[in-house]
């Protein structure tokens, strides 16, 4: 009897390894993408996911108030495609006294073209936060130069 329970263990364990690997070759894959963000001094930095094979790197530099975008070109591992905007009149805080924070997040626009993400830039002293996201048509040959766009703008605090 002792054999018999055995046996059914191990034929039950066969199985569920089995019918494990068989969900698993026909179960659609789910994607986890991880964004990361930093800072130094007057300086803030933050990546985030454009389609299933890229990823954008935002850099805001305070002393000038000029947010930028690059997107490292897949074909020949150089920086490509690169976006700006000064940020200073769409907050109307100047340079040296604006205090930003951002993170990215995703997004997907259907009316128009656009990368599948966006970033959340905040002025905390005059409590404006501004979604920015830029043009995407794909890898483009040659370091192409766009302007990152504002979706929304958001008053937190009077």
């Amino acid at each position: 009897m002792a054999q018999k329970v055995v046996k059914a263990r191990w034929t039950w364990l066969a199985f569920g390894i089995f019918a494990g690997a068989a969900i698993g070759v026909f179960w659609p894959p789910q994607y986890s993408w991880a964004t990361a963000t930093d800072r130094h001094e007057d300086f803030l930095i933050a990546t985030g996911f454009v389609d299933g094979d890229h990823e954008a790197v935002y850099m805001l530099d305070h002393q000038n108030g000029l947010l930028l975008c690059t997107i490292i070109n897949r074909q020949t591992g150089k920086f490509g495609q690169l976006y700006r905007r000064p940020i200073s009149q769409d907050f109307g805080v100047p340079p040296t006294q604006a205090r930003y924070m951002m993170v990215t997040g995703r997004v997907t626009i259907r009316s128009e073209p656009r990368a599948q993400t966006c970033l959340y830039l905040t002025e905390v002293r005059s409590g404006q936060m501004i979604a920015y996201t830029f043009p995407w048509l794909g890898e483009q040959p040659g370091q192409a130069v766009g302007n990152l766009i504002p979706l929304d703008k958001f008053r937190f605090r009077q």
